[in-house]
């Protein structure tokens, strides 16, 4: 039996995490008014706005007031404000309540579903349009429309503003006080609590258009994206011992929801200690540095690794999984040791 030879792997491999699996974004995270334009949400989502800045809005926080909604029906009491976005996970606006911006949403990975909520939209008939109408389009690769969902509405011509009577809402008996409002509207029936939903494979870049009126006091929530599925093959890497001796493999493979790396070892070798370590770069790999001159550095450190173990007796195979929720990329980077 062969022993105390150093046995060294290390690779990428792209994975799926779990996330991907689908999830809500927690805006609740960012202070509210805060900036989020253009930053990473989940690592998967970023948020960009036309002509302002994407901010964070909290319900019932005058941190920044994106609308006012009302406690009761046929009503203008505008006592709420950024009322009834989900307290939970809140949501974001523009910069802006006198304006308006269209929004792009950029995915790092290949999406199969995107929604969101639009919260408070039609109670404000800014421009003092008839028509209404807001699409979601939803994009490939290569600039297809995969999908797209409409909202379009009539109205009177009239501006609500302060105790001013709501625009009428033509297609609906109520008019938009109520229909428009945050807190009065019909869940996904009316445009004060509108969902929009795209689906199909290979979506990379949604985008939200106010195509014709708009209501700048409103806000958006319930962010919730579901991933294109990968077909992870496994990842077969020679495990070495010294510099040229094959001593088995390091194999990693995935069902969507944990990874598992595996040594194996043959030709009569055995393992009797495993160091293993996961990360989303290279540079987060425990490694010597270099001198003061700039040279030399770059080794791995494998007493530093989050993963280890030791056996007594050796053994010629052993598992590590690892829940991919844990991790915050597609690509993680592995290392792998064994002596």
């Amino acid at each position: 039996m062969k022993r105390g030879f150093v046995l060294f792997s290390l690779f990428l491999i792209g994975l799926l995490p779990a996330l991907a699996l689908g999830a809500t974004i927690d805006f609740s995270t960012f202070g509210a008014g805060t900036s989020i334009e253009g930053v990473w949400l989940d690592g998967y989502v970023a948020i960009n706005s036309t002509n302002q800045d994407t901010i964070v809005v909290k319900p019932m926080n005058n941190a920044y007031l994106a609308y006012n909604a009302n406690s009761d029906p046929k009503k203008v009491t505008n006592d709420k404000p950024n009322g009834c976005l989900p307290e939970d996970t809140v949501g974001f606006s523009d910069n802006t309540t006198t304006g308006f911006s269209d929004y792009t949403f950029t995915f790092a990975h290949p999406m199969n579903s995107f929604s969101f909520v639009m919260y408070d939209y039609g109670d404000w008939n800014y421009w003092n349009k008839p028509y209404h109408q807001v699409t979601l389009y939803a994009y490939d690769s290569e600039d297809n429309i995969v999908d797209s969902e409409m909202l379009n509405f009539t109205t009177d011509t009239k501006t609500t503003s302060g105790n001013s009577v709501s625009p009428k809402y033509r297609n609906y008996s109520g008019d938009m006080g109520d229909a428009g409002d945050a807190c009065q509207a019909i869940f996904d029936e009316e445009p004060g609590q509108w969902k929009f939903n795209v689906q199909g494979s290979g979506i990379v870049r949604a985008e939200l258009k106010f195509e014709e009126g708009t209501d700048p006091a409103m806000a958006i929530g319930l962010v919730t994206y579901e991933l294109d599925e990968i077909s992870c093959e496994d990842k077969n890497v020679d495990l070495i011992a010294g510099q040229h001796i094959d001593a088995g493999d390091v194999v990693v493979s995935s069902d969507g929801e944990t990874m598992t790396v595996t040594y194996f070892t043959e030709a009569g070798w055995e393992i009797i200690e495993t160091h293993l370590h996961v990360a989303c770069d290279v540079k987060d790999i425990p490694q010597t540095q270099p001198n003061r001159r700039g040279l030399g550095g770059g080794n791995p450190i494998p007493g530093k690794f989050d993963y280890k173990d030791a056996f007594n007796p050796g053994v010629t195979s052993y598992t590590y999984t690892i829940e991919l929720s844990e991790l915050c990329c597609t690509n993680p980077v592995i290392a792998a040791h064994a002596v």
